[in-house]
């Protein structure tokens, strides 16, 4: 698994958040047969030997769940380097449906 990992973050060419974000989806990952799969789809998508970072972000992306990507989404309504009191965008995110009512309070889950 060490060699897969190293191969990965020599593709991302030093950049921090490409490597951030790999190390994070590859958290999720159990095995090496997974991590596996994850550097063949990275490589499926590298042209002349470099990786657009909008690919290694959507790759994060893609690996969310359905009410994960609403809410992260939902950031998208508020002007860029605007602040959001995290108990609106809360309150806002369980108005819109987007928590699961599970055994913890709404309000934790989120």
């Amino acid at each position: 698994m060490e060699r897969l990992a190293m191969d990965m973050v020599d593709k991302c060419r030093g950049l921090p958040l490409a490597i951030v974000v790999l190390s994070g989806l590859l958290s999720h990952k159990r095995g090496l047969d997974e991590w596996q799969k994850v550097k063949d789809h990275l490589w499926q998508n590298i042209e002349n030997n470099s990786i657009e970072i909008s690919y290694i972000l959507s790759l994060s992306s893609n690996d969310l769940s359905t009410a994960l990507k609403q809410c992260f989404l939902y950031f998208g309504l508020f002007p860029e380097d605007q602040e959001v009191d995290a108990e609106y965008i809360i309150w806002l995110w369980m108005a819109e449906g987007f928590i699961p009512n599970g055994e913890e309070r709404m309000e934790d889950e989120a």
